[in-house]
């Protein structure tokens, strides 16, 4: 029994010594796909009023390993905003309480990946509020908008 006890006590130390490096960390490309909004140079745009919406948040490895991500936290210039836990980890932001400006929406979330190492990864992008359709850039109407980041270790 004591021998069985010792094993037991040992083991927390084997999976220590089976950690991967920290260079050995996840290859990936996020895409994050936005609905309701205008793509400008500078930002996202979304008229005050609309709804901001992240329909999905998928991600795929670049050297053919499966990937995911999991557990994503919005976070609205430094606040944070709630989690989504579900895939496709959607969020709907609301902009009727918005003043007219620029904002940064951050996503943070677990990024996984056969292989790797358990990486944290963090996306932002700018967006602004204006007061009317008539303030969005060169006339566009609000649709859906797909930005992809790519997540890597290598330099």
């Amino acid at each position: 029994m004591k021998k069985l006890l010792y094993l037991l006590l040992l083991l927390p130390l084997g999976f220590l010594a089976s950690c991967n490096s920290d260079d050995d960390l996840p290859d990936v490309d996020i895409t994050v796909t936005f609905d309701n909004v205008v793509e400008g140079e500078d930002a996202i745009y979304v008229v005050k009023g609309d709804t901001l919406k992240i329909e999905s948040i998928t991600c795929k490895g670049n050297d053919n390993k499966q990937a995911a991500v999991n557990e994503v936290t919005y976070v609205l210039d430094g606040y944070p905003l709630g989690t989504s836990v579900i895939a496709p980890y959607g969020a709907a932001i609301a902009t009727d309480d918005f003043s007219a400006g620029k904002f940064l929406l951050g996503m943070r979330m677990n990024v996984l990946q056969v292989d790797k190492t358990l990486a944290f990864g963090v996306i932002s992008f700018g967006f602004k509020v204006v007061e009317s359709a008539a303030d969005l850039p060169d006339g566009k109407e609000p649709g859906t908008l797909t930005r992809t980041v790519r997540m890597s270790a290598k330099k």
